[in-house]
């Protein structure tokens, strides 16, 4: 992997460096691997929902409310069924955006749900003929 030195310099020790890009990355190359075919919308899915585990706060979250958006960007779409699953764990509603309902989650809850997407995810993947399956979500 290679990154761009003066966007990181000040951030090495920081979530935006060590998830956002490390994580976030190494998950890419992990389900390369796993997953030969996986289409962009499952690796950001995937990628995000790693992220969610590994941040030590609300700042992916607040992130990912911004980006959610129903469209053919992978890191939009994504980043839109992942709130929809969160919001209706969480809120039993479709779409929640509003950070100051989120921050009054306990944010281990949010990591733990965000690990049972994604172990749910991989097991259905894995149920797939691993070398074919492009995509569920």
């Amino acid at each position: 992997m290679y990154c761009i030195l003066p966007n990181y310099r000040d951030k090495l020790d920081t979530d935006v460096f060590l998830v956002s890009f490390l994580k976030h990355e190494a998950q890419h190359y992990s389900d390369y691997k796993q997953f030969p075919k996986l289409k962009a919308r499952d690796l950001e899915y995937r990628a995000k929902l790693v992220e969610l585990i590994y941040y030590s706060n609300y700042e992916f979250m607040k992130k990912l409310l911004v980006e959610a958006v129903n469209n053919t960007n992978p890191h939009n779409y994504s980043a839109f069924i992942i709130l929809k699953q969160f919001s209706k764990h969480f809120f039993s509603t479709d779409a929640e955006k509003e950070i100051e309902k989120w921050i009054k989650i306990d944010y281990e809850e949010i990591r733990s749900f965000a690990k049972t997407l994604f172990n749910n995810h991989t097991d259905i993947l894995r149920s797939k003929d691993v070398n074919t399956v492009e995509g569920i979500i």
